[in-house]
């Protein structure tokens, strides 16, 4: 049988000093990590702006990874998100929100072929030689539709 010693009572003073020590960020300053590297601003510059109160300083590089490296993705991840419902809203449209009394709460964002167009090219492979009148809805919703199909036939999912 082994017997744990107990660390030294110096030792056991540090131990919690650093715990004492420890930087907490504030809701503020991960919500700026996140927005800063939603934009892909280098985490050096973003750690120049996260200060620790007690020492006046920005916080060292190892203490910036280890207390924000969630936020850093999570910034990315959410702007991501927000840029692509944004770019889905424009190409499909969305008629206006209006609370039970009848305030608006969104306006009506109309379609805008371009952005469908877009979107249409980038993701799901429509090319400029295909034959479409791109002033004809009805056309391009059938062009979508084969991009589609063509796009399950390529992954093997047809």
């Amino acid at each position: 049988m082994t017997v744990k010693r107990q660390p030294s009572s110096r030792k056991r003073k540090q131990r919690d000093k650093t715990k004492a020590d420890a930087f907490i960020p504030t809701r503020l300053q991960r919500r700026k990590v996140q927005m800063l590297a939603a934009f892909k601003v280098p985490k050096t510059r973003i750690r120049q702006l996260i200060i620790n109160p007690k020492t006046g300083k920005p916080i060292s590089a190892h203490n910036f990874d280890r207390t924000f490296s969630d936020d850093m993705e999570i910034g990315q991840v959410l702007f991501e998100l927000e840029l692509a419902e944004s770019m889905k809203m424009q190409a499909v449209g969305m008629p206006a929100l209006y609370d039970k009394d009848g305030n608006l709460i969104h306006a009506e964002v109309k379609k805008n072929p371009i952005v469908g167009i877009f979107l249409s090219k980038a993701i799901m492979g429509l090319r400029d030689n295909d034959p479409v009148d791109k002033n004809d809805p009805e056309e391009m919703a059938e062009a979508l539709k084969r991009a589609v199909r063509e796009m399950k036939k390529a992954n093997g999912s047809a």
